[in-house]
């Protein structure tokens, strides 16, 4: 955290730069214990008449909570995106069911806690680039306006804003198509494609045959007879053998076996029938409370599931490769914008208060991590002259109370002495 601070000279007859630097001695002793102060070269920028001031201070406070909410964005994508790289785990023909009970597939390689990702803005880290900051003259000249620089800065954070939502849109598209591919195919029997459990049991479909199983026929598809599958919970198994044959008459006796289990001791069974009586047998099942799986074969032309799989992943990569440059890329980019609109907040709000021409101290203060309440109240103590004087009021004798404000202070809000603007460093 850092505040951007301004205050007048002090008063005293010496010279304007002397006056100057006896400001900044002064913050410089008081807080020299809970903090770092250096100085701050304000840029000296087109003052208009008052009332475009007035007009400007309120459109400012808006431009910049925008601005900041771009800049912590990018931030969030560098901090939660990138941290968490997706990794493929390829399914072998040997491991597929033991991958399957286990849902052993990996999205993500997550990094160590311990690792907290850089923020470079012109390849300086926040501190010293805030320490050596300069106006960019480049981006915005000075024979521009206040109101032409604030247009110019709000332009590029929106165009910083839509390329953002493109990427993450693209990054969450590509995500959510290779999640919905990962439940079909590792969720539990009631939801997945059976093809992967089945793939070394069946032809295809377009191929009339018999298929045996250790002797028995498991699987018929002729012009009357056809193959159903049920899945069910492992515990009913008994239940079931005793009764699918009494579920609909021109049931093939003895068709049913156990064919795989899930992690979840689901099971999957088939049942062979004429087709004509599959619509009954589907409706006693699942009053009984077995559900028969709608189930179409994969044809020759369909994408294997590996390739499939491989191909949504690769898109998956690619956006969020994609993503994270681009964030790290930018994020400096957005952050300048916004020091600068910074600036010139603390510079308008200066001159409201304190008046021209322009002489006042501009400070830049890092506070101490957990000293932020005792470095505020040595910029009080400080800046002790500015404070409004009050006129003595003659009041009843009452009792005298320990001063607690040293020790109750909190926050004041923004009724400081002094011109305050906060310049959030820390994203994560």
């Amino acid at each position: 955290m850092f505040w951007l601070i301004t205050v007048p000279p002090a008063p005293t007859k010496s010279t304007l730069l002397e006056r100057q630097k006896e400001r900044s001695k002064s913050a410089s002793k008081f807080g020299l214990d809970y903090g770092k102060i250096t100085l701050f070269k304000m840029p000296s920028l087109r003052v208009g008449n008052l009332d475009n001031l007035l007009s400007l201070s309120d459109e400012l406070v808006k431009t910049d909570i925008f601005i900041f909410g771009i800049v912590r964005r990018i931030a969030e994508q560098i901090h939660s995106i990138a941290l968490k790289e997706p990794v493929l785990t390829l399914l072998s023909n040997k491991k597929k069911q033991l991958d399957r009970k286990k849902s052993s597939v990996d999205l993500y390689y997550e990094r160590k806690q311990s690792y907290i990702p850089q923020l470079l803005v012109n390849r300086l880290q926040i501190p010293t680039y805030l320490s050596q900051w300069e106006w960019d003259e480049s981006l915005y000249p000075f024979k521009c306006t206040t109101n032409e620089i604030i247009r110019l800065i709000y332009e590029r954070s929106c165009e910083f804003d839509e390329v953002l939502k493109d990427k993450i849109n693209e990054y969450v598209t590509n995500l959510k198509k290779f999640q919905e591919l990962e439940k079909k195919n590792i969720s539990d029997l009631f939801t997945r494609d059976l093809n992967n459990d089945l793939e070394d049991l069946v032809c295809l479909k377009k191929v009339k045959h018999l298929k045996k199983v250790k002797g028995r026929v498991w699987y018929i598809e002729t012009e009357n007879i056809t193959t159903l599958f049920v899945v069910f919970p492992k515990k009913r198994l008994g239940e079931w053998f005793d009764s699918y044959e009494s579920m609909s008459p021109f049931i093939v006796p003895a068709s049913s076996q156990l064919i795989t289990t899930d992690r979840n001791n689901n099971v999957l069974v088939n049942v062979s029938l004429f087709k004509r009586v599959c619509q009954d047998f589907k409706r006693n099942a699942r009053e009984r409370g077995f559900l028969v799986r709608n189930h179409e074969w994969r044809t020759v032309e369909s994408i294997d599931f590996e390739e499939e799989r491989r191909q949504l992943f690769e898109k998956l990569k690619t956006s969020w490769k994609r993503l994270v440059k681009w964030s790290k890329l930018n994020f400096g980019e957005c952050f300048v914008d916004w020091v600068h609109l910074k600036v010139i907040r603390t510079f308008v709000e200066s001159v409201l208060r304190w008046g021209m021409p322009v002489e006042f101290v501009t400070l830049l203060i890092q506070p101490k991590q957990k000293l932020q309440t005792k470095m505020r109240i040595a910029l009080e103590n400080a800046f002790d002259d500015l404070k409004p004087k009050k006129k003595k009021k003659k009041k009843r004798k009452k009792k005298k109370k320990k001063d607690l404000r040293p020790f109750a202070y909190s926050n004041y809000g923004n009724d400081f002495t002094y011109i305050n603007q906060e310049i959030n460093s820390n994203f994560f």
